[in-house]
């Protein structure tokens, strides 16, 4: 089991940022769609770190984007640009209960066919972020 004690969170809207990163030792890299892009900066973000994922991933190092969480109506987006060779997984926050991973994962199945992908290879790492989510995990 791989053990990830260090994650370099990237803006996802800074090539700049991304193109150097890769050049950094962390034992992931996690280009951020999510709180550090303005709304509306967002589309501009996915094809940004989609274009830097094959770079981040010829490192050796896990690529794992930060995505919108499932109530801003942004995440079957950020899962459509992202679904490509070379994402170990994604990170989601503010996950409430079993309902929302089942939601995401139902989006997660549907972006990875839509991209040619196998089911289920790109793996899930849900972040409990709320009381609510506390109590219902």
């Amino acid at each position: 089991m791989d053990l990830f004690r260090s994650l370099l969170f990237v803006p996802g809207n800074q090539p700049r940022m991304l193109q150097k990163a890769s050049l950094c030792d962390p034992d992931v890299f996690v280009p951020d769609l999510e709180d550090s892009v303005a709304v509306g900066d967002k589309e501009e973000a996915r094809e940004t770190v989609r274009a830097h994922i094959e770079l981040l991933s010829s490192t050796g190092r896990p690529v794992i984007p930060r995505l919108n969480s499932l109530d801003t109506g942004l995440l079957k987006d950020d899962l459509s640009a992202i679904a490509v060779p070379g994402v170990f997984g994604v990170s989601v926050g503010k996950v409430g209960d079993i309902g929302d991973i089942a939601e995401i994962i139902a989006l997660m199945d549907s972006a990875e066919r839509n991209a040619g992908l196998e089911i289920g290879s790109i793996k899930l790492l849900p972040w409990i972020e709320t009381a609510s989510g506390v109590i219902n995990s």
